[in-house]
């Protein structure tokens, strides 16, 4: 009877430490992906060239906007088809100050007009 209650104190104790290990797993594999933003998409300051307004991260509350300039990750995420629209973006932020870029890899509408 003992020896039971061990074993199977045993099972759940590796299925508790196999969960924890794949929960840690998934969480840093989405953090590699980037984050999420949501803003208005506009043309940049040079051609071909396009910033995000007003870009919030989603689950953040309270901080505030702030505006990048933007990178495509692959040639898969078209920016251009959505410039003057409210967006949401998941993208990898690099840089600091006025040099910060959000490169994105995932685009889709929120709104046909930015307000």
């Amino acid at each position: 009877m003992k020896r039971m209650v061990v074993a199977v104190l045993g099972a759940v104790l590796i299925s508790a430490v196999g969960m924890y290990a794949q929960t840690k797993s998934d969480a840093s594999s989405n953090k590699a992906k980037g984050s999420v933003f949501q803003g208005c998409l506009v043309p940049g300051s040079e051609q071909g060239s396009f910033m995000l307004l007003k870009a919030k991260e989603k689950g953040q509350k309270g901080k505030d906007t702030v505006n990048y300039a933007l990178a495509e990750e692959n040639k898969d995420v078209d920016i251009a088809h959505f410039q003057t629209m409210e967006v949401e973006v998941t993208g990898v932020v690099s840089g600091t100050g006025s040099k910060t870029v959000l490169t994105i890899s995932k685009i889709k509408r929120v709104s046909d007009y930015c307000g």
